[in-house]
């Protein structure tokens, strides 16, 4: 006596057994090339149309970035290589859910290797409020925090890491 359970598990195997014979059949059908890399070995098979159709809703549409992405070829950001004398900005944030800001020491922020600058509030003239919809959110919190990660203060050096480590050095109560 089978359970329906196993009478679903069987279907599904019998079922994906037979998805790569349907893949290949229609591979022939098709006349779909084989993606290869650097080596001998396939990659990938090509069954999506190269070129878009009319019918789009039935027929499977390759986007223009897939093949980079699903090979590795893609480049993101962080494989760019940064233009001569990039700085490279972070931020100071508050730890606290809400409070006073008592004491912000930036001297040894400072004096951190590789810093060429530290802003604070006291740094942005004019409008210091960036909420699009409702006032109250400033772009460096000043006197008082309103919520964990506001930003305090931000931090430009020649490196990432340099701006990293001088963030820590603050001594923010």
């Amino acid at each position: 006596m089978r359970t329906l359970t196993e009478k679903r598990i069987r279907k599904a195997r019998a079922a994906s057994d037979a998805v790569p014979e349907a893949l290949a059949e229609a591979d022939r059908a098709e006349g779909a090339e084989i993606g290869r890399l650097e080596g001998d070995e396939p990659v990938a098979r090509d069954t999506v149309s190269p070129r878009p159709t009319r019918d789009a809703v039935r027929h499977a549409q390759a986007h223009e970035s897939a093949t980079k992405h699903v090979t590795g070829r893609a480049r993101y950001i962080d494989d760019l290589p940064a233009p001569h004398d990039t700085l490279h900005a972070m931020e100071g944030l508050s730890e606290v859910a809400h409070g006073r800001v008592t004491r912000l020491d930036l001297d040894a922020v400072r004096a951190m290797p590789g810093v060429v600058d530290v802003i604070t509030a006291q740094h942005i003239p004019g409008h210091r409020d960036i909420g699009p919809v409702f006032p109250g959110d400033p772009m460096f919190a000043d006197a008082e925090v309103s919520y964990v990660g506001q930003p305090l203060f931000a931090v430009a050096a020649t490196s990432y890491p340099e701006a990293r480590r001088a963030v820590k050095a603050a001594v923010i109560e």
